[in-house]
């Protein structure tokens, strides 16, 4: 293949990339172009994290968010920089993804049994972030464990 080839498919590819992230790129999708462009070592990819941690609430409501591996999803509620409007919708996210599947709910048994201490922490606010943690923690100790 000749240097102008290469040169044309390092723009057509750049310029796909721009369209998906500029036309179609949307909270269904988000995590699927996310992935395909981290696989591709894609530059956009950084710009496609920052739009799923800017649009958290929405990308969490998916059945995408919910197929998340446990690395990915630890990854991406563990963000400093999520934008939610408190710490029990990263929580209520890390339920709902836990509640998916029967497997994580039988490892996670023993940290569900935490939802009345979080119940009671939910009248605390400044107590709730440190709980989330904590949480997020030994229920990854629990999946990892069994």
């Amino acid at each position: 293949m000749s240097g102008k080839s290469i040169v044309l498919l390092d723009r057509l590819a750049k310029w796909c990339e721009t369209h998906i992230f500029e036309e179609l790129l949307d909270e269904n999708n988000a995590l699927a172009i996310h992935k395909l462009f981290t696989t591709l070592g894609s530059s956009v990819a950084g710009r496609v994290e920052q739009y799923v941690k800017k649009t958290f609430p929405a990308i969490a409501q998916t059945e995408e968010f919910l197929k998340l591996s446990y690395e990915d999803v630890k990854k991406l509620l563990l963000a400093t920089d999520l934008h939610t409007s408190s710490e029990q919708e990263v929580f209520y996210a890390a339920m709902r993804w836990i509640e998916f599947s029967p497997e994580r709910i039988e490892r996670a048994s023993g940290s569900i049994k935490l939802w009345s201490l979080y119940c009671l922490l939910l009248e605390d606010p400044d107590h709730l972030l440190r709980f989330t943690l904590v949480f997020v923690a030994v229920a990854a100790a629990l999946y990892y464990l069994q």
